[in-house]
């Protein structure tokens, strides 16, 4: 048996801090690269990541900045069903919510009142 050692690039998040892979929703490790041309071109063409001179975001955290800098893309107001009359199938309950469509964040919820919509 002999000993090798190996160099390679691993690129953590400027946000996070994080370096993750994940295939859909599921962790699967750090990735790693043999150079800094493969792993900016994996990472920025097939991972999602935002790779900027001095700076590599995560796509979470790259959503998160674009909304700070932007602003949230908020969806349309949903009726929320959380207390469904499973007899009817019709709504039951009085909020209607809404998240940014970007991020996933900034969810907002409001109750329905016979005066209208309140906060």
């Amino acid at each position: 048996m002999s000993i090798h050692t190996h160099a390679c690039i691993a690129v953590l998040c400027d946000g996070c801090g994080d370096a993750w892979w994940r295939e859909g929703d599921e962790f699967v490790g750090v990735p790693h690269y043999p150079t800094e041309a493969e792993a900016y071109d994996e990472l920025a063409n097939e991972l999602g990541w935002r790779i900027e001179p001095g700076k590599q975001l995560c796509p979470d955290c790259s959503k998160d900045e674009d909304c700070a800098r932007n602003g949230h893309l908020m969806t349309s107001w949903k009726t929320c069903w959380c207390r469904a009359n499973t007899d009817t199938a019709e709504p039951t309950c009085d909020h209607l919510w809404r998240q940014c469509a970007h991020c996933g964040g900034a969810y907002e919820r409001v109750t329905i009142t016979d005066a209208g919509v309140t906060a």
